[in-house]
């Protein structure tokens, strides 16, 4: 229940203070003058740089480590074995295999041909 109030009176104090900040002193509101202090000050140019710097930073590391987890997955599990090389190279075998076997076939067929011998096997015709 405590946590109800704590919400409500958060509601209220927020609600407060937008009102409050939108009282015009001069040509401009305090909420105007809040901005152009903040982003005007000599503090702000400073936070601006240690956000930027620290961006550039994560982007350094996140780049850095995905790199380094792509290269152990794929020392780990070699290129022929990753999902869209698995069809390739098992397409590769079956290719080898079926020519493997009509070399041998085309062979026997001309050797029966060369000795004017029928063909013995009917899977050859």
């Amino acid at each position: 229940m405590g946590d109800l109030f704590f919400m409500i009176r958060m509601f209220i104090y927020t609600f407060i203070m937008v009102i409050l900040m939108q009282v015009k002193i001069g040509p401009t509101t305090l909420e105007e003058k809040v901005i152009d202090f903040t982003h005007n000050s000599t503090a702000a140019g400073y936070f601006q740089g240690v956000a930027q710097g620290a961006a550039k930073f994560i982007g350094v590391q996140y780049r850095h480590f995905t790199g380094q987890l792509k290269s152990d997955y794929i020392e780990k599990y070699s290129g022929g074995e990753s999902p869209g090389n698995r069809l390739k190279t098992r397409l590769k075998e079956l290719k080898e295999t079926i020519d493997s076997e009509w070399k041998e076939k085309s062979k026997q067929v001309k050797e029966s041909l060369e000795q004017n011998q029928p063909v013995q096997d009917p899977e050859i015709i």
